[in-house]
């Protein structure tokens, strides 16, 4: 039987941290009742196998979830200007290692983002994150549209593993205290679809309200060029992240 292993340390906030909302741009329509970015890959790589481009990277043997997590939103934004690139099991192992110093005690999101944009991840540095409102889903669902997904880390209901393992979606529920990183990338008109351990989860947006901690929109390289996000005013952002950098 599959492990299912988690690792998100609990939620940090950085008051510092810039909100998502305030870089839109005038005049995005709303989202729609249902959106997969997969379905974007499809055209730009030919394919949108869930557990090949997304695969466990490890998180059923160690509690490496966040950085699986960042190495699927690699993936992710790599998919949507056709270019290919997974991440191996051995390398998110490794650099999962560097950063907690050698012991398998999960990671803060928080940091993990913070080093992703100072020193890189996987050959990749990011050129910053922005902060989500976790209960506003337009927030949530543009970003994903723009973005192709975001990182959101929950604290994680009692039956995560066994709603997970028959295919149910999740539900609010009593909590241990653990955490997990996942990537959201999809929507229907009552459910949010999340990629983690080699497959698209589905959770109630109830789960969503009650059990999501921390979420962030993450701006890759690729967000310069000018097709890859429309309707978003990076320009801006990156003037004010100089700023608070300064």
């Amino acid at each position: 039987m599959a492990a299912y292993m988690f690792g998100k340390l609990p939620a940090k906030k950085d008051p510092r941290t810039l909100m998502f909302k305030k870089y839109l741009k005038p005049g995005l329509p709303e989202p729609p009742p249902a959106y997969n970015s997969l379905d974007r890959f499809i055209k730009t790589i030919g394919t949108d196998d869930v557990e090949t481009l997304f695969p466990m990277l490890g998180n059923d043997r160690y509690g490496d979830c966040v950085m699986a997590g960042i190495a699927h939103a690699q993936t992710n934004f790599h998919a949507l200007t056709g270019k290919l690139e997974v991440m191996s099991e051995a390398e998110v192992i490794r650099i999962y290692f560097e950063l907690s110093g050698g012991v398998d005690s999960g990671l803060s999101v928080l940091s993990t983002l913070k080093h992703w944009k100072r020193e890189g991840i996987g050959h990749h540095k990011i050129e910053g994150f922005v902060g989500l409102e976790e209960h506003d889903h337009s927030d949530i669902k543009n970003a994903i549209m723009l973005f192709g997904g975001v990182p959101l880390g929950f604290r994680v209901q009692n039956n995560a593993v066994s709603d997970f393992e028959h295919g149910k979606p999740w539900q609010p529920g009593p909590t241990d205290g653990g955490g997990h990183l996942v990537l959201g990338i999809a929507w229907k008109p009552n459910l949010v679809g999340v990629l983690t351990w080699g497959q698209l989860q589905w959770g109630t947006w109830e789960w969503w309200d009650a059990m999501v901690d921390e979420s962030y929109c993450v701006l890759p390289p690729e967000a310069r060029l000018p097709d890859f996000a429309p309707g978003y005013d990076f320009a801006a952002l990156e003037q004010d992240i100089q700023l608070i950098a300064a």
